[in-house]
């Protein structure tokens, strides 16, 4: 029907105390003797009762508590962020005044990386992130009674945003059989920009030509050639940076062999946006 659960002080109780647990279908044959002293020997002993009286106790067991409770969950804050780094600071409860350790943890894209900490640490800044990029920290104290309960999981954001495509003029200067198009023109985001995908077409073609998947911003300029005169196109740019990709469209129609402007609406111009997660 149940267990009686004694207890008590080696070094000055002769009697136990008794904590009755009720067997059930769900009993777990365990419980916790609560409010004892700290760094104190207790003798614990369990007894079996049905309903023709308790059985023969177990061969008393003796344990001794902890100095100290494992501490309490820190608070973590995010105190400020640049486009690489996170600056984190946390605090503790007074009464946890024996943190050995700190272990603060933060998202990586796979997995949690871990850092270790002195107790008298109160703040750590993570150097080297990836720009315009979310992350997830936490935190967990540890004592000489071990491991203590986790903080809240918060979230942090380092500047910059995905590249930001420039408008048709600074962009593109146009000839009759080229186009120049000014990579310079494209905003960063705050984040520098890696590379570019360009690819174009007559516009009404249903197939891309690949100028290159891997222009770098350093050429600064790059350009388009053996175009068809007073010819429509349509170019498709793609600007990738750490925090994402914008692809913007434009169309456009190359001048006559004699310099002139023969198509209507050449200054049509549309752009469309996607970042990557």
């Amino acid at each position: 029907m149940g267990y009686y659960v004694g207890y008590r002080r080696r070094d000055h109780e002769k009697t136990f105390s008794y904590k009755t647990v009720a067997a059930t279908m769900e009993t777990d044959y365990h419980c916790d003797i609560t409010q004892l002293d700290r760094s104190t020997v207790y003798d614990v002993i369990v007894q079996a009762f049905n309903d023709k009286g308790s059985g023969p106790a177990t061969d008393v067991k003796s344990v001794e508590t902890l100095k100290h409770d494992p501490p309490d969950p820190p608070i973590l804050r995010v105190v400020t962020s640049t486009t690489t780094s996170v600056y984190l600071n946390w605090e503790q409860k007074e009464t946890d005044t024996s943190i050995q350790l700190y272990i603060l943890y933060r998202s990586t894209e796979h997995d949690w990386e871990e850092i270790r900490l002195p107790g008298n640490k109160k703040s750590y800044t993570f150097h080297d992130l990836h720009c315009g990029t979310r992350y997830q920290f936490y935190i967990v104290a540890h004592n000489s009674a071990g491991k203590g309960t986790p903080s809240d999981v918060i979230s942090a954001k380092t500047y910059g945003t995905a590249p930001q495509a420039p408008e048709k003029h600074s962009l593109l200067s146009v000839n009759a059989t080229y186009i120049v198009i000014h990579l310079t023109a494209w905003w960063s985001g705050g984040c520098p920009i890696l590379h570019f995908i360009i690819q174009y077409k007559q516009r009404e073609s249903q197939e891309w030509v690949l100028l290159s998947n891997s222009i770098l911003l350093n050429q600064k300029s790059i350009s388009i050639t053996d175009l068809l005169p007073a010819t429509w196109y349509t170019l498709l740019m793609t600007a990738t940076n750490e925090a994402g990709s914008t692809e913007a469209e434009y169309v456009l129609a190359t001048l006559t062999s004699t310099g002139g402007n023969g198509l209507t609406n050449s200054s049509f111009f549309s752009w469309s946006l996607s970042l990557r997660p």
